[in-house]
């Protein structure tokens, strides 16, 4: 019941005794069983960086997600928003998170956002490009 996948663009598997295999993915791309590979390529992980510069470099990653005509898929993982460590860990992200959302809202006025299962289905459905 799984069609969709996240991936990164470049993904490492281990092999054994030190040696991996690569494996390059693109958005689009299926695999044998026939689920749809959606690739993140923008990245927002506030607890990584400094305030402005994560949302300056998702902004930069996202415009060129969008002058390349494909969707810019946002890879945030929950620890940027959880607090049950550091509770300034929460409200940073979580103001960071609003501050990126407002200004993707006021650069791109008609952004639509989406699940990754809509993203798929659209994919799917041929309404969005992957070439």
């Amino acid at each position: 019941g799984v069609d969709y996948l996240t991936r990164y663009k470049l993904q490492r598997y281990p092999m054994g005794d030190g040696k991996f295999e690569r494996q390059i993915n693109w958005l689009g791309k299926r695999n044998d069983l026939g689920q749809i590979y959606l690739t993140r390529n923008v990245g927002f992980e506030p607890s990584e960086f400094e305030s402005s510069e994560c949302v300056q470099n998702c902004l930069n990653d996202i415009e060129i997600a969008f002058k390349f005509r494909k969707p810019a898929i946002i890879s945030s993982h929950r620890v940027n928003y959880l607090g049950y460590l550091c509770k300034d860990n929460r409200e940073k992200g979580l103001n960071l998170l609003d501050e990126l959302l407002f200004k993707i809202n006021n650069k791109w006025p008609d952004v639509e956002f989406f699940t990754s299962e809509e993203l798929g289905n659209l994919i799917a459905k041929d309404k969005i490009s992957t070439k």
